[in-house]
């Protein structure tokens, strides 16, 4: 699947030309089978981001990323804990609104997750494999400002859902989910033919 990414990734840079850099940080959560009712939103950890958008300047823009991050599941009443690493490559597609100095856009991808579940002795959890690695969709919303030309900052709010439910490494019936509020920091090279037309645009 990297191969076909990697593949996907230079076809569209030959084809479209202009190619920008970002890098995110921020909070996520998750909503899995050992989420306590009122604490999804009370523990932040850490999710990074990093990756290359095609088309900057336009309002639909293809990108190819790596996110990843890591959080504790606890549920005290059964005694249970859960510690997951995540890591998901994948491709999107990200429209704004309009353009100008700031714009509020859509984003939509697919990607390739890799997840790594350990309990409290450092183990895997019963049942639950070593690492898995599974297909999973995500959507996101948020603003855009250019700061100045060739640079830009994006702050969004953005919903991933791994085909499991074994996020915290225990089955059950409740979907599991990662949540992320994220700003991301988007470095370009301005196009020099402001009048090139293209089927983003």
């Amino acid at each position: 699947m990297l191969r076909a990414l990697s593949l996907t990734n230079l076809g569209m840079l030959l084809v479209y030309g202009q190619v920008g850099v970002w890098g995110g940080w921020g909070g996520h959560t998750s909503v899995n089978d050992l989420t306590v009712a009122g604490e999804v939103w009370n523990r932040f950890y850490a999710v990074y981001s990093a990756g290359v958008c095609f088309l900057p300047e336009r309002r639909a823009q293809p990108f190819l990323g790596w996110q990843g991050g890591r959080f504790i599941s606890q549920n005290r009443e059964l005694g249970q804990y859960a510690r997951t690493s995540w890591n998901a490559i994948g491709l999107g597609l990200r429209a704004h609104v309009r353009k100008g100095l700031w714009s509020p856009f859509l984003q939509v991808g697919a990607h390739r997750f890799s997840i790594s579940v350990r309990d409290q002795n450092d183990k895997p959890p019963r049942d639950t494999p070593s690492s898995m690695g599974v297909l999973g969709l995500s959507w996101g919303a948020g603003v855009r400002l250019l700061i100045t030309e060739g640079v830009g900052f994006s702050l969004l709010y953005q919903r991933f859902r791994p085909q499991t439910n074994l996020l915290e490494g225990y089955p059950g019936p409740r979907k599991d989910r990662i949540e992320a509020v994220m700003g991301e920091l988007l470095f370009y090279f301005p196009e020099t033919d402001r009048n090139a037309k293209s089927r983003f645009q």
